[in-house]
């Protein structure tokens, strides 16, 4: 595959400038960045590092075949948040897993100014390439990428506003994504918080997960035959737990999401060929 070593260059005159992250930085509280750098960590240990080229190879010269398997890393990734959107948990639910798989360089293009939450998450996780625009931009960008004939992944991170903006965002999406591989992320989750993690109050626990997925709807034991999306405030011995929620997070794991795998972040290519039982 051709390799991609730098964004076009009419994309920087678009780039986030330090003052964005220092903002951001400044404005997350210690205990919020301690939650992010949790969940960051938590991706890497459920996921373990997979950012090598492998290449698999099967030859029988009885059966008459040889098949080769080589795997990688996509060449580019490309974010689109859409205005408002301002999830960190889930941000790094899906981007962290990009870089597990070794994409060195994943684009965020933000349609509008982002929220502090986002940038202070995209800071922790090493993200650097964000980038301020518009929809108009965010599809020259993309169509650029995808007119290299390499490998790539479309992100798409929707909002619940009624906003014109995010609109555009999601049609843009849907008309890229017809064309390449693509994935987005599911916005207003339900959540139930159950037991009562020790040292916290129910109130602040609520405001820590409006903090990491402001578009939530929280839920109490009372609604437990609501199917909730996550869990949270859930110990190892937990009982009783409704079983229709297919994420359980403990104490401290409250910015934890899961999202797409690091096999989703990379590229196969299978190669066939006839041989010879008499080829060594």
């Amino acid at each position: 595959m051709e390799e991609v070593t730098a964004l076009p260059g009419w994309l920087e005159k678009f780039r986030a400038g330090d003052d964005v992250f220092a903002h951001a930085w400044d404005s997350a509280g210690a205990e919020d960045r301690a939650l992010l750098k949790t969940a960051i960590a938590w991706h890497f240990h459920r996921w373990g590092i997979s950012d090598a080229s492998e290449l698999c190879e099967r030859r029988s010269p009885r059966e008459g075949f040889c098949t080769r398997v080589s795997t990688q890393p996509v060449d580019w990734v490309l974010a689109i948040l859409s205005p408002g959107f301002s999830s960190p948990a889930r941000l790094l639910a899906t981007l962290v897993p990009a870089l597990i798989a070794g994409v060195a360089h994943p684009a965020v293009l933000s349609v509008g100014e982002p929220a502090g939450s986002v940038a202070a998450a995209l800071e922790l996780a090493g993200i650097e390439d964000l980038f301020i625009t518009d929809v108009r931009q965010a599809g020259r960008l993309a169509g650029e990428l995808q007119d290299r004939r390499i490998a790539g992944r479309l992100i798409l991170f929707p909002w619940t506003g009624n906003d014109s903006a995010d609109d555009d965002v999601s049609e843009l999406f849907r008309s890229l994504g017809k064309k390449m591989r693509a994935y987005s992320d599911s916005p207003r989750p339900s959540l139930l918080i159950t037991e009562q993690p020790s040292g916290i109050s129910h109130a602040e626990l609520n405001a820590r997960l409006l903090w990491l997925h402001p578009d939530a709807r929280i839920l109490d034991n009372r609604h437990e035959a609501q199917s909730p999306d996550a869990v949270y405030g859930v110990s190892p011995c937990s009982t009783g737990t409704p079983l229709s929620a297919s994420m359980l997070f403990g104490s401290g794991m409250e910015a934890c999401w899961t999202g797409p795998s690091p096999d989703f972040f990379r590229a196969r290519r299978c190669a066939a060929f006839l041989t010879m039982e008499d080829e060594a």
